[in-house]
């Protein structure tokens, strides 16, 4: 079984890669902007992948099977959501959406 998981460098996110890696039989795909960061939160992890997907554009991740997904991304500084409300709402809709088009493509 493959799960993605987005924002996966995020608090949420970054707990729900680390409690679905601890069952040996399920495969990770850790989706985030900065695949720096990440590898080095993950690496430690054997079955989690990397990849770099900014949920603002439509899914690129050919060549990956997935069979759920879970959407985690999202802005959380505090700060935004008082200098940039309309791009935080934006991101969260737009993301969900993108994720959401995937998921229907693959029928997840």
């Amino acid at each position: 079984m493959t799960v993605l998981v987005t924002g996966a460098s995020g608090l949420l996110g970054a707990a729900l890669v680390r409690s679905f890696a601890a069952d040996a039989g399920v495969e990770v795909l850790a989706a985030v902007r900065s695949p720096a960061r990440a590898e080095a939160m993950f690496e430690a992890l054997s079955n989690v992948r990397i990849v770099q997907w900014d949920v603002m554009r439509p899914a690129e991740l050919d060549g990956y099977g997935v069979d759920y997904i879970v959407q985690a991304a999202a802005e959380t500084g505090s700060r935004a959501f008082v200098e940039r409300p309309v791009e935080v709402i934006r991101t969260t809709v737009d993301g969900v959406v993108n994720v959401l088009d995937l998921a229907r493509a693959r029928k997840v």
